[in-house]
């Protein structure tokens, strides 16, 4: 039986973010090297896949911005280079907002 690399890379990366459940997200470095991207920016890279990342927080545009972060230090557990980000879905919660925040993630040249 072949096991993917990304698969194995993806475990990864929910395993580390499990781990540091309610804790606020912190952008690793690899994650600071990544680039918004639109669409057409991405059209000849390796798409590895989409990662998300929640976050409750007693505003709304913090819970989102620590829920990207958390989206971005994933994508870089797998290798992106660059990431195009979704819209953000958001709940009340007791704190506030609970907010998940996505990116599709992309290896380029």
């Amino acid at each position: 039986m072949k096991i993917n690399k990304n698969f194995i890379l993806t475990l990864g990366a929910i395993a580390m973010s499990s781990a540091l459940s309610g804790c606020l997200a912190m952008p690793s470095p690899q994650s600071k090297l990544l680039k918004e991207a639109d669409s057409s920016m991405v059209a000849n890279c390796k798409f590895v896949g989409v990662v998300g990342g929640g976050e409750e927080h007693r505003s709304q545009e913090k819970a989102i911005e620590y829920g990207k972060v958390a989206a971005l230090n994933k994508a870089a557990a797998l290798k992106a280079t660059h990431y195009v980000s979704k819209d953000p879905s958001c709940t009340s919660s007791s704190m506030g907002a609970k907010c998940y925040s996505s990116v599709s993630a992309y290896i380029c040249p």
